[in-house]
């Protein structure tokens, strides 16, 4: 990779993390703190990106005429929900945001 284009993704980087910790500290201002609206907030929305993710997989497959066989699904399955799959690896980091103490400088 070009220098120029690490120093833009690296900067990048610290930009989205600051622009995490402000908007959570904004979230906190405006819900007083409001532990259970932070977590109902959480699960609202994790339930539609799984749902519109689902969906758009399903159009996907189904415009490119792909039936996936059971085999197929089951690895699938394991990439995300596996022992290290994408979402299961991610579960500490979500069990740390539902804390009362959690701010995204911790991660």
């Amino acid at each position: 990779m070009p220098e120029v284009m690490h120093a833009f993704i690296l900067w990048h980087a610290i930009e989205e993390l600051e622009h995490k910790s402000g908007v959570f500290d904004a979230f906190l201002e405006v819900s007083k703190g409001d532990l259970a609206l932070r977590r109902q907030a959480f699960m609202k929305a994790f339930c539609v990106l799984m749902s519109c993710l689902l969906e758009y997989q399903k159009q996907f497959l189904k415009q490119a005429n792909y039936q996936p066989t059971w085999s197929v699904r089951r690895n699938a399955f394991r990439y995300f929900f596996g022992l290290n799959g994408l979402f299961s690896s991610n579960m500490k980091m979500v069990f740390d945001y539902l804390k009362a103490d959690f701010h995204p400088t911790q991660h």
